[in-house]
Order: C-alpha cells, then structure tokens, then sequence
C-alpha cells in the first residue's frame, strides 16, 4: 500500500459513512412506496366517497393483521391519524400518528401532523425544542436497519484511521484516529437507544379534560392518587378487564378502561 493510499484512507472512509448515510435516508420511502397497497388504496377510494368510517375500519382491520412491512403499516396508521383527526378527534389523531412514526421513524407527514394534532388536542409538544429533545427526536428518525449500518460504519472508521495512523504515523493520522473515536458516541447512539427501547409496551393517554385519573387498583371507587396528562406517553405492564396498569411517575398504576392507547403496531 502506499503512502497516498495510506494517507487518503480516512477521507475515501468518511466519503463512505455519507454515501451510507445518504441512501438510509433516501431507503426509507422507496422501501414504503414498493410494499403491497392494494387493500389500503380500496379503502383510500371509500375515504374519498365519504364512507370514513368503513375506510378507517378498512385500514384497522389490515394494520391488526400485520400481513404488510413496517412502513405500510405506517401508512395505515398514518391514514386513521387523518381519519381520526378530521372526524374531531384530534388526540386520538396524534396516538395513531405517534403509532406510526414508531414503525417508520422517517415518516415525514406523520411528525408534522402529530403536532399539529397535539396542539389542537392542547397537549404539550412532542418535542419541547431545547438541545436534548432535538437530540432525541433526531435519535428517533434513525430506523433500527439503519442504525446498525451506522455503527458499523463508526467501528470501520476507528478501524481504517487506527490502521492509517499505525503504519504511516504523524499527527494528521492520529488526529483522524481520534476524531473517528470521538465520533462513536455518535454512531452507536442510535442501535443503543432501539436495544434499549425495543422491548416496551408503550401506550399514549388519550383521556381528554386532565387527563387520566391513577388509581392503586382498577377499580372506579378507589381514589385517585395522581392524573396522567393527555398525550403523555408511558409503558403498559397489564390488562385487567379493560383496565391498565401503566408506569405513572415511576410507580405501577392503573388507568381506567380506553384511557391509554396501544402504540406499538
């Protein structure tokens, strides 16, 4: 190998990690615009003829069915958010596009009218705008796919600088040698936060006025120890003849009956 190869090896290497970049972001709405749509075009022409609600219960019985991919399975949701939104229901509207953006992260229409649906529900914005909630809803936006794509682009990275920096030496490579280090946090940023949310049951309060009463036990005579707010969004541990048990400020406690809305799709 020689020593120009050697010294252009962490720029053709970050030229690499953009290009991989580039088409997981572009994948995303080829992937969705490809899957089977048939079932959901049908009941897009009843939508159309004023039949909303056997076009919604259409597109609900296809997405309970979980025959199509992620992102077809976003679009239906996505499609009852604006079934739900335009019948007045604006909070249920924001749980079905919350449901969909968690089977595709990148769906652009569902996160511009989530909060649109949240505003008009008067619930609080889904992302509150300071640094770490931009940071977090950019996490969001990776799909799992794409987020080990992106770690194995880091390690890569620390792997050909480390390599360049080893055998050609000089502080031009172990700058790039530490520059892709520090970058890791970066890459792997994404795959951490899927492992670590993957294995939840998350569920939106969709109860209007103050929210969700929590009690200690699903029963309607047990006092109320505390509200969730509408569109508050939490882990569900059970079901108990239509009650939930939810996370409620760290502690396990239950929800009355249609109050919490099942995100996961």
């Amino acid at each position: 190998m020689g020593l120009d190869s050697i010294r252009t090896a962490p720029t053709r290497l970050g030229a690499l990690l953009v290009a991989v970049l580039l088409l997981s972001a572009v994948a995303s709405p080829l992937h969705a615009s490809q899957e089977g749509s048939a079932a959901t075009d049908t009941a897009a022409e009843l939508y159309r003829e004023g039949a909303r609600e056997a076009a919604a219960d259409a597109w609900r019985a296809r997405l309970d069915a979980r025959v199509d991919g992620p992102h077809e399975r976003a679009r239906l949701a996505y499609n009852l958010g604006v079934a739900a939104h335009a019948e007045g229901d604006p909070l249920l509207a924001a749980a079905w596009f919350e449901a969909a953006l968690r089977l595709d992260p990148g769906h652009a229409d569902a996160l511009h009218n989530l909060e649109i649906a949240r505003a008009d529900a008067g619930a609080a914005p889904r992302s509150s705008g300071d640094i770490t909630s931009a940071a977090l809803a950019l996490l969001r936006r990776v799909e799992p796919a794409h987020a080990d794509w992106l770690a194995l682009a880091g390690a890569l990275l620390v792997l050909a600088t480390g390599l360049a920096w080893s055998l050609r030496g000089g502080g031009g490579m172990r700058t790039a040698f530490v520059a892709a280090v520090l970058f890791q946090p970066v890459a792997w940023a994404p795959l951490v936060r899927h492992a670590v949310t993957s294995g939840g049951d998350p569920v939106m309060i969709v109860a209007e006025g103050k929210g969700a009463r929590v009690r200690a036990s699903p029963d309607a005579s047990a006092e109320t120890l505390t509200r969730l707010a509408p569109g508050v969004v939490t882990e569900r541990v059970e079901e108990y003849r239509g009650w939930t048990k939810v996370v409620a400020r760290g502690e396990e406690r239950w929800v009355e009956p249609g109050a919490a809305f099942p995100l996961s799709r």
